[in-house]
């Protein structure tokens, strides 16, 4: 599967919503998807892309607009796994230069068959890897069951990366792709063309790793979904781990597989309340009142960039076999884009607070929340008491104790720029009161991993 994430730079800045205290966030989440730009999201609504695009196409009379519009909607039918269509409206893309007698620049020509590739990989992925799934498919190097067995995908795929190569024989995106498609056909690395050849000990780990068997088949958990999250846990306190998993895609729910105790699981999504809580890319769970019941806090608006403002939502486990949506009573009703957050008791009080790291953009500052709790199901909004203002594309925050004084400090991950970790300040005198300043312990030019603790 290939992944394309792009950045979008907003052209007007705007003010972070907050939502209004009336309604259950499935229905603040609906509300929200019907104001947002679909163009902007290209991780989502290919198919509704894909009509509109089309519509244009239809309409357009000038050539070069057309061809444009063309490639434009051979990549959402790719998006959307219709390959065959999409390889149809690139080969009109060659027409064009052929009927026009044009000559295309070598960087069109080379994306032109990068394209026209990673469609007939494409096709060799659906065919085999989704509709013919095993626990061997798709890893790499592909294993013995994982070989193709509808062939035609990677054929033409192989014929496509060799013209290619033949033009831009330096191309390592395609020498790789290739040595991959003769390894989809069980064919590496004695068809592969011997300057083409990736020597098979670059995929050999220098360390010997446990192969873990997929089982997901067996148990009942193997759910076909866009990107999401996963909590393994105990959320009925029966002392057996239950799967919670989610979907950044708005037409796909949140679901809670609870464990049987004899090896199998059981989906309970509806008896425990949670259908309807979609477009949820990250998750994490959380003991928000000290009740002993595990909760859940649903993250959105992940890679959604400029569209991203979506509201966050925190499930209550009752205890009683259900969740119940608590987000507005507990004053987290801010809209911001984040896939990370972070529960520790930042002040020591007993009670979890919440740290949540948003992502945001050059014209788009969306920041750091830090919640404290109030002890009562209720939290403030912290975040300039506690320093933590800088808004950078968060992608990871984890809570940490880096100098073994007991306070949680925090580990910021972003995109595009260093590594940040702030150490929670408390001063001696007063750490039986809660900390209100941080201090960031990197300069400007200093990166620093976890793994150096």
């Amino acid at each position: 599967m290939v992944c394309v994430c792009t950045y979008y730079r907003l052209i007007n800045t705007h003010k972070t919503e907050t939502l209004a205290p009336e309604a259950d966030t499935r229905l603040w989440v609906k509300e929200a998807f019907t104001k947002k730009d679909i163009m902007q999201m290209p991780t989502l609504f290919n198919h509704e892309r894909a009509v509109i695009i089309q519509t244009r196409l239809q309409a357009e009379t000038d050539p070069i607009k057309k061809m444009n519009l063309t490639g434009e909607y051979a990549m959402e039918l790719l998006s959307c796994g219709k390959y065959s269509e999409s390889i149809s409206m690139l080969d009109t893309i060659y027409k064009f230069f052929a009927d026009y007698n044009a000559t295309m620049d070598p960087v069109t020509k080379r994306n032109l068959y990068s394209l026209v590739g990673i469609a007939y990989m494409r096709q060799g992925e659906i065919e085999n890897c989704l509709q013919h799934h095993n626990h061997e498919s798709c890893l790499i190097p592909i294993q013995p069951k994982g070989i193709h067995q509808l062939t035609t995908g990677s054929r033409k795929a192989i014929e496509i990366y060799e013209k290619c190569l033949a033009e831009f024989p330096h191309d390592l995106e395609t020498i790789y792709l290739l040595n991959l498609a003769y390894m989809t056909l069980g064919e590496y690395p004695n068809r592969v063309p011997k300057k083409y050849l990736i020597d098979p000990s670059w995929f050999k780990s220098k360390i010997d790793f446990p192969r873990y068997p997929g089982i997901a088949a067996q148990l009942g958990v193997n759910r076909f979904s866009n990107a999401g999250g996963t909590v393994i846990d105990d959320f009925n306190n029966d002392g057996w781990l239950d799967i919670v998993v989610s979907s950044l895609a708005p037409t796909e729910e949140l679901v809670l597989y609870l464990n049987n105790g004899d090896g199998t699981f059981s989906d309970r999504t509806e008896e425990f309340g949670l259908k309807g809580h979609v477009a949820i890319l990250n998750f994490n769970q959380t003991d928000y009142n000290n009740d002993g019941w595990l909760d859940l806090f649903l993250m959105r608006g992940g890679w959604y960039n400029s569209q991203g403002d979506m509201p966050c939502t925190l499930l209550k486990n009752t205890g009683k076999g259900s969740f119940v949506d608590v987000t507005m009573k507990a004053g987290l009703t801010k809209y911001a884009a984040s896939q990370t957050s972070a529960w520790a008791d930042y002040n020591l009080d007993g009670w979890l607070d919440l740290i949540k790291a948003n992502e945001s953009l050059p014209d788009l500052e969306r920041g750091v929340d830090v919640y404290i709790n109030q002890k009562d199901g209720t939290f403030r909004h912290e975040s300039t008491a506690y320093g933590l203002t800088t808004s950078l594309y968060y992608k990871g925050c984890v809570a940490t104790d880096a100098n073994n004084d007991r306070y949680p400090d925090i580990f910021f991950s972003p995109l595009g720029a260093p590594n940040l970790l702030f150490i929670n300040q408390v001063p001696l005198e007063k750490r039986i009161h809660a900390s209100r300043t941080w201090n960031d312990s990197l300069s400007p030019r200093q990166e620093l991993s976890l793994l150096e603790f």
